[in-house]
């Protein structure tokens, strides 16, 4: 969430363009976009409204998190599976420094057409309102994400 506030709505607001985050106690729409792993809706120049998943991560490397299982004690199913979103915005920052980061764009369906299993598998954690749980994904080098781009603050001043 502090990634949202701190980074990707000022950016959003400084690109003049219409967008909405999904808070999902609001009603059922938003539960139902939850449940496809959105957090964002934006009416880009066309006016056309892309669904937009929004990831974090606090290690600068030069690849993602690419979550297979959500929840280790449930066995949940990750988003890198199950995201229905048209774009994903993945932030990398430094955990001291939050004018040091890097966005990584790409469709996930990009993601997914990727056999996953070749990748070196790493543990998460991730902390909620109440708790945290621990999840397993598989470290992605970025150059391997087929139409991946990349914003640096430097880039957007």
């Amino acid at each position: 969430m502090q990634c949202y506030r701190r980074i990707i709505r000022p950016l959003l607001i400084r690109s003049n363009c219409k967008f909405c985050f999904c808070d999902y106690n609001k009603n059922d729409f938003f539960k139902s976009l939850q449940e496809q792993d959105v957090d964002l809706l934006i009416e880009n120049s066309k006016e056309e409204i892309k669904k937009i998943s929004l990831k974090a991560q606090k290690v600068l490397w030069g690849s993602i998190f690419a979550e297979t299982i959500s929840n280790k004690s449930t066995n949940q199913e990750g988003w890198a599976s199950y995201c229905k979103a048209d774009l994903i915005f993945y932030t990398v920052i430094n955990e001291t420094d939050f004018s040091n980061y890097k966005i990584y764009i790409f469709n996930p369906k990009n993601l997914q057409k990727l056999d996953l299993t070749k990748y070196k598998v790493e543990n998460g954690t991730t902390k909620t309102t109440n708790c945290y749980y621990h999840s397993e994904g598989r470290i992605v080098p970025i150059g391997d994400i087929p139409g991946l781009i990349t914003l640096n603050p430097k880039d957007l001043l």
